[in-house]
């Protein structure tokens, strides 16, 4: 009886939450048991659990660089793409597969290529000082305007509500990214997206909704960047 607890057990850490109670653990053994050990059933139930879609299960666990490039990619539309003098296909469309690879390669996560049999960190251990900003150039890869992610269509504008100020942008890009913002971060992003620099290089007012298309954008990828920072998407 005990290898269905266990198993159990690792189930939850790993999907759902650290130190699952004992009740949850039971539950999730008899699944496995009366599944006769077939995990389809088993994780079906899971992901469809009130514990999966908790409060506590949506800031339990710490996201490894390939979850979070997904998700932002997935949220936003923005992936590293492949310089245009790099690019392989003859009808000219971009390859992003390398410099993904490269992204993750230096964020310590390289598909297929684990560090060892025992396979990569979980959890917290990915929290490491190095690796908070190998995962912040890992995004700024994706958010970087780049005349190939132009070639390819891509336009963050579309990201944001037609005629929204700089407070409607906060607000689309904080519920799009799920980033759990106070009332204080927010206003210093709305700050932000409302602020430019003059000639001289100081900062000074300027509404988003009043500047130029090209400014916009800009505001848009750096906003993107800073809220993929927030302690809260750092986790799944």
């Amino acid at each position: 009886r005990p290898a269905a607890e266990f198993f159990a057990k690792r189930l939850l850490e790993h999907f759902v939450y650290r130190s699952p109670s004992s009740t949850a653990i039971t539950t999730v053994a008899n699944l496995l048991r009366a599944s006769g050990w077939e995990l389809a059933p088993v994780l079906k139930t899971l992901f469809t659990s009130e514990a999966f879609y908790s409060a506590k299960a949506k800031t339990a666990l710490v996201r490894n660089p390939v979850q979070e490039a997904v998700a932002f990619s997935r949220s936003t539309g923005l992936v590293p793409m492949d310089k245009l003098e790099d690019w392989d296909a003859p009808d000219g469309s971009p390859n992003t597969l390398k410099t993904l690879d490269q992204v993750l390669y230096q964020a310590a996560q390289r598909l297929t290529q684990p560090p060892s049999v025992a396979g990569w960190p979980q959890d917290r251990a990915w929290l490491s000082a190095q690796n908070v900003l190998d995962r912040a150039n890992a995004i700024l890869a994706s958010t970087s305007d780049s005349d190939e992610q132009t070639v390819a269509g891509v336009d963050v504008l579309t990201l944001v509500p037609a005629g929204a100020d700089g407070a409607g942008a906060v607000d689309a890009h904080v519920a799009r990214l799920r980033v759990r913002a106070t009332a204080a971060q927010r206003a210093i992003y709305v700050a932000y997206m409302d602020s430019g620099l003059n000639l001289a290089n100081v900062e000074v007012p300027s509404p988003y909704a009043a500047a130029d298309a090209t400014a916009r954008r800009a505001r848009i990828r750096g906003l993107l960047w800073i809220l993929a920072q927030h302690p809260s998407y750092a986790t799944r």
